[in-house]
């Protein structure tokens, strides 16, 4: 039996490979984790001397206190770089990525209120770098670009947004643009603007849901012909109402498959002609009508939606559902909202997509989903032809990719949850949940338990990997780690 297993693995794992191997992948050049998740989102680090062990008084280089801020530091050579907020201020920091001096900290002030559901706040998209310049992007104070040096560029405000949770979705660049999206509840869009001034390039619709979403694009890398060796990229998007690619010179669809999210925060993971995309499987709807009871003033058992109004959330997800699932007359009654959310009941969770060529023409199928204690804002990781994933209950998971078969499944703690994604680097996966407990395992089907400390601080933050260190940002601080040369 054991024998079979193993050999079904390896299979799997060589089938995977291959798939991976025919197809380009998109990947940041050198030793840089530039943007939210590093390399294209993967998590991983293609570097070598991180240390197992880590911790306040493990294999500390530096640390430097920090403002308040969800969103995770980047490095890009020897700059590394973060956003905090401090009352009606938003700031992008540079530091020295080896000493942890600061170089520079600029600030942009606040435009206008935007909602947000804590613990998030104004600081929490990932900036996006490349060799000359960093991107940033606060809801509430608009996208702006600085050089390096601290120089600002540009500076422009998509807004206002309407969103549910508040906009979180981290900026990525490709082909000399940045690109940002925007899932909400109403106005959905993403666009495009030139790297060098701002300027919009492209800017399409997109579709609006009930609760929004807040993942973050990834990137891949497809053959644009059998003999000319030509490639082409796509932007990938786990949104509301599909899963779908992008060309981001235009912003034209290119392939989709809907159905199969409806409220996304996981980056989806591209390995070749696969793509990994994940959220929370519910038996039943998540948004009770007596969350809204509260607010019937007249205690009618409906809910209208000028009730609502100063529930400025609340009251454009019921405005969505009249408009949508109801009969437009500005009250929302139980009927109407298990209709809006019916989609939730039974879906999400861990979806493998196949994605085949036709003819040139890309043609996406699924082939297995998971529902079982999947993630809901913690990222999944592809490492070494192992999916692992960890729950808002710290249960880790491995998994075969080719058939969605579990290998392992343990608790890490008995805490908080993850809101930090799973990082890898030198066949070790780091985890850190919302306590600052910080767990090394080995990045093995059957995983293990190397290292474990304690931060004694929140964290919500995913941390960076680069050049042999790892970062790891708290409610308060910003720590280095790495061996002592």
């Amino acid at each position: 039996m054991q024998l079979c297993k193993t050999f079904s693995l390896w299979l799997a794992a060589a089938t995977l490979l291959f798939s991976i191997c025919r197809s380009p992948v998109i990947a940041a050049p050198g030793d840089n984790w530039a943007r939210f998740r590093g390399p294209n989102g993967s998590g991983i680090a293609e570097t070598i001397g991180v240390p197992v062990e880590i911790g306040p008084q493990q294999n500390l280089i530096w640390k430097v206190e920090c403002g308040p801020g969800f969103s995770s530091p980047i490095v890009i050579g020897s700059h590394l770089f973060y956003t905090s907020f401090r009352g009606d201020e938003r700031f992008v920091h540079c530091l020295d990525a080896t000493t942890g001096k600061e170089h520079w900290s600029k600030s942009l002030p606040k435009l206008r209120n935007e909602a947000a559901t804590p613990p998030a706040g104004p600081a929490n998209p990932t900036p996006v770098a490349d060799e000359s310049s960093i991107y940033v992007f606060f809801p509430d104070a608009g996208l702006a670009c600085f050089s390096h040096a601290g120089d600002e560029r540009w500076k422009i405000d998509p807004g206002p947004f309407q969103s549910f949770h508040g906009v979180s979705s981290s900026l990525i660049i490709e082909g000399g643009l940045v690109v940002l999206l925007v899932d909400q509840v109403a106005d959905s869009f993403m666009a495009a603007y030139d790297v060098r001034d701002g300027k919009p390039v492209w800017r399409i619709k997109r579709d609006d849901a009930t609760l929004g979403g807040y993942s973050t694009p990834t990137l891949r890398g497809i053959a644009a012909g059998k003999q000319s060796g030509e490639t082409r990229t796509e932007i990938v998007v786990a949104g509301p109402t599909e899963v779908a690619a992008f060309d981001p010179h235009d912003g034209k669809r290119l392939w989709s498959l809907p159905g199969y999210t409806n409220a996304p925060v996981l980056t989806p993971i591209v390995a070749g002609d696969r793509v990994f995309v994940c959220e929370p499987s519910f038996d039943a709807n998540p948004f009770k009508f007596e969350m809204l009871l509260p607010f019937d003033k007249n205690k009618d058992g409906k809910v209208s939606l000028d009730e609502l109004k100063p529930q400025v959330q609340l009251y454009r997800t019921a405005k969505l559902v009249d408009e949508r699932s109801g009969n437009g007359d500005g009250v929302v009654d139980p009927a109407e909202l298990e209709k809006a959310f019916a989609g939730f009941v039974g879906g999400g969770g861990l979806v493998a997509i196949q994605l085949d060529q036709v003819d040139g023409q890309t043609t996406p199928r699924v082939l297995w989903t998971y529902r079982k204690l999947v993630p809901n804002i913690a990222s999944i990781l592809l490492y070494r032809n192992v999916l692992f994933f960890i729950n808002q209950g710290g249960i880790l998971t491995s998994m075969d990719p080719g058939s969605g078969d579990v290998i392992k499944r343990a608790r890490l703690n008995h805490g908080s949850g993850y809101y930090a994604s799973p990082v890898a680097a030198e066949g070790r996966i780091y985890l850190i949940d919302t306590d600052g407990k910080l767990a090394v395992v080995s990045a093995e089907a059957e995983w293990n338990v190397l290292h474990t400390s304690d931060f004694s601080e929140s964290c919500h933050a995913t941390p960076a990997i680069a050049a042999g260190r790892i970062y790891v940002r708290t409610g308060k601080s910003l720590y280095c780690f790495g061996k002592a040369q």
